[in-house]
C-alpha cells in the first residue's frame, strides 16, 4: 500500500492509496466528499521538516511513498537517504516538460513547483477537455492556467492569505503586539485596526485572485479569437476555476457568488495536490 505525501511549506498532508481511491474522492459536482477524512494534515512541529516526516514515517512504517515538496533539493537528498537506511520505497514528483497528460509550460521546466504540476494533473484529469484555472492558495498563492488540452500557459504567484497581514505588520509601525490572525469576520467598515487589517487582507486577496482569473480568461479569448480569425463575438467557454490548498475554503467565502453580477463559479477542492497523486501514482 502506498502512502500518499503532500510537503507545503506550513503544512504536511498525507494519506494511504486504498483509502483514497478516484471515485470515492469526488463528487460529481467536484468538491471533495466526506472520503477526505482519510487525507490528514498537521502543522510542522519545528523548523526542521524532516524531522516532522519522520516521525510520520517511523509512525505509520509504510513500505513506499510517493512525495511532492517545495522543500528544496537538502531536504530531498535528506529524505532520500532516509527512506534508503529504513527500507522504504521514495518517489518524489519532480517537474518535468510532461506528466500524466498535462505540459508544463515554464521555459526552465523545474522552475515550476513540483506542486503546482501535480494539482494542474488533478484538474486535468478531473475536468478532461476544458480550460482550467488552478488556485492554490497556501503559504503562496499561486494562479495557473491550463488549456482544455492539457498545455500550461503559465501563471502568477503573490503572498498568501497570512503574509498578506505578516508583511504589513513588520514593515510598518503599526501598535500592535502580535501578527493579526486571519478570521472570518471581514467588515469593510472595520472600526479597529486588526479587524482593518484582517478585512483588508481578505477583501484584499480574494479580489486579487478574481481580477487575475478575469485578465487570463480575457487573453486567452482575444488569442483564441486573433487565431481562428473570428468575431470578438465568437463565443469561447470561460475556464473552469478550481481553488485548492489550506486557504480555499476561507477565500472562497469572500470570491463572487451566485448573486453577484461578476459571477463566475469557483470550484472549491481543497486536496487537488492529493488527487494529482492519485492520477500519477495510478498511471
Amino acid at each position: 500500500m502506498v502512502m500518499l505525501i503532500d510537503a507545503g511549506n506550513s503544512r504536511l498532508k498525507w494519506a494511504w492509496l486504498s483509502d483514497i481511491e478516484q471515485e470515492d474522492l469526488l463528487e460529481a459536482s467536484g468538491s471533495i466528499s466526506n472520503a477526505s477524512e482519510s487525507i490528514k494534515a498537521i502543522t510542522y512541529r519545528n523548523d526542521d521538516k524532516l524531522l516532522t516526516i519522520k516521525a510520520l514515517l517511523d509512525t505509520n512504517k509504510p513500505k513506499r511513498i510517493c512525495i511532492v515538496h517545495v522543500l528544496g533539493e537538502t531536504f530531498a537528498q535528506e529524505l532520500s537517504d532516509y527512506c534508503l537506511n529504513h527500507h522504504i520505497q521514495c518517489r518524489s514528483v519532480e517537474s518535468t516538460r510532461t506528466l500524466c497528460g498535462v505540459t508544463n509550460g515554464y521555459d526552465q521546466e523545474k522552475q515550476l513547483g513540483a506542486d503546482r504540476l501535480v494539482a494542474l494533473i488533478g484538474a486535468y484529469h478531473l475536468y478532461p477537455e476544458h480550460p482550467i484555472t488552478v488556485i492554490d492558495a497556501g503559504t503562496a498563492v499561486t494562479i495557473d492556467a491550463i488549456t482544455s488540452k492539457g498545455h500550461h500557459l503559465g501563471g502568477v504567484i503573490m503572498p498568501g492569505l497570512q503574509l498578506w497581514s505578516d508583511t504589513l505588520i513588520k514593515n510598518t509601525q503599526l501598535p500592535l503586539s502580535s501578527i493579526v490572525d486571519i478570521a472570518n469576520d471581514a467588515n469593510v467598515f472595520s472600526n479597529d485596526t486588526k479587524k482593518g487589517i484582517n478585512s483588508g487582507s481578505l477583501y484584499g486577496l480574494s479580489g486579487a485572485i478574481h481580477h487575475v482569473c478575469n485578465v487570463m480568461d480575457e487573453k486567452k479569448r482575444v488569442k483564441l479569437t486573433h487565431k481562428s480569425n473570428a468575431s470578438m463575438d465568437t463565443p469561447i467557454n470561460t475556464s473552469i476555476r478550481i481553488i485548492c490548498g489550506g486557504n480555499s475554503q476561507q477565500l472562497s467565502e469572500y470570491l463572487p457568488s451566485e448573486d453577484s453580477c461578476f459571477y463566475q463559479p469557483y470550484r472549491v477542492i481543497p486536496d487537488l495536490v492529493m488527487q494529482g497523486l492519485i492520477i500519477i501514482e495510478k498511471q
